[in-house]
């Protein structure tokens, strides 16, 4: 696997990448929003950080959505 390459499975809710990806996407912030692939909750909470009403955080790992409920992420919906 080439350096740098994320592991399958790993988070990517790097500071960095949060930055970049909601850097995206921040004009159209507002009203709620999907996190398809939600892990622990990282980009919902730069989502709602930058102008999302609410975020709906769905991931295929059941753990990582639990993480994501313990959480406790203000307008959220794992």
């Amino acid at each position: 696997m080439p350096i740098g390459t994320p592991t399958p499975g790993a988070a990517t809710a790097t500071p960095r990448n949060v930055e970049y990806r909601i850097s995206r996407v921040a004009k159209y912030l507002s009203g709620r929003w999907l996190d398809y692939g939600c892990a622990e909750g990282g980009y919902a909470r730069a989502l709602l950080a930058n102008g999302a009403d609410q975020v709906v955080g769905v991931d295929v790992l059941e753990d990582r959505v639990a993480d994501a409920r313990q959480a406790g992420i203000p307008n959220t919906v794992f």
